[in-house]
């Protein structure tokens, strides 16, 4: 992670150089594990950082240990009520589905408990993609892990995003979704 002093030196020489619009969107991505310092979250927020994306994945245990993460569904939780805390209106959720052994109904159970009781104004919902030469590909090479069929991957995309249509979040591009007024501005480019 970026010290705050480090990330405010970078706007500041941006905003020097550039003529950056005063509304302008400064998202941060980080990982639950490295969010959960109430202070740096603070002092993230008070370099111009207006928006907060948090690369949660799941929040079972079991499948962020299949996934490789480092980070716990508790992790991720207090990740979330400390960016609240720190100040942060506007903030994403990273998820994934199709990870092996996820159902469908697992899926939508964990976006209810998300919008429920974590609710972020973004989620970037994104089918797992196995990347060559990771060790969750290797795995499934060698028989070790198996991937859901094209049947329940279409499922899962489909219910989520109806879902999700259900609590508010508009579909805008093929893996995000927001509570209007809060759509990424990259992704909209």
């Amino acid at each position: 992670m970026l010290p705050p002093r480090t990330v405010g030196l970078i706007l500041d020489g941006l905003a020097h150089r550039f003529n950056l619009a005063k509304d302008a969107e400064i998202s941060f991505e980080a990982n639950p594990e490295s969010a959960l310092e109430l202070f740096y979250l603070h002092e993230l927020a008070k370099t111009g950082v207006n928006r907060l994306s948090l690369g949660v994945q799941s929040l079972d245990d079991n499948l962020l240990k299949t996934l490789g993460r480092p980070h716990s569904a508790t992790q991720a939780i207090k990740a979330v009520q400390a960016a609240r805390e720190a100040g942060f209106n506007n903030l994403n959720l990273d998820l994934i589905w199709g990870i092996p052994r996820q159902r469908s109904r697992q899926w939508l159970e964990e976006l209810k408990f998300v919008c429920n009781n974590l609710k972020p104004e973004h989620l970037s919902c994104y089918g797992l993609t196995l990347e060559a030469g990771t060790p969750l590909d290797d795995l499934r090479e060698r028989g070790g892990v198996h991937m859901p069929g094209d049947k329940q991957l279409s499922h899962m995309f489909m219910d989520a995003a109806e879902f999700l249509d259900e609590q508010g979040y508009m579909h805008y591009e093929i893996s995000n979704f927001s509570r209007m007024g809060f759509q990424c501005r990259h992704n909209m480019g």
